[in-house]
């Protein structure tokens, strides 16, 4: 499913215009979404960015801690 997700926002990254990325967006009102304001995609894309580069982390820390308990 990750990578589904991934491929995804690849695609929409290789074909989105910088106007749509800065256009502001009315709030998300589903259930689990953020507090409701205003975002543009590029704040939206900088959370994602963000949690990805989180998991990333974990992973690569936690694949370390295994490596070394397995060794």
């Amino acid at each position: 499913m990750r990578a589904e997700r991934i491929a995804d926002l690849r695609g929409y990254l290789a074909q989105v215009a910088q106007e749509e990325l800065d256009r502001v967006r009315g709030p998300n009102t589903a259930i689990g979404c953020p507090p409701l304001a205003e975002r543009t995609a590029v704040k939206c894309l900088q959370v994602i960015f963000s949690d990805q580069w989180a998991h990333v982390q974990f992973a690569d820390r936690d694949l370390a801690i295994l490596e070394q308990e397995y060794a």
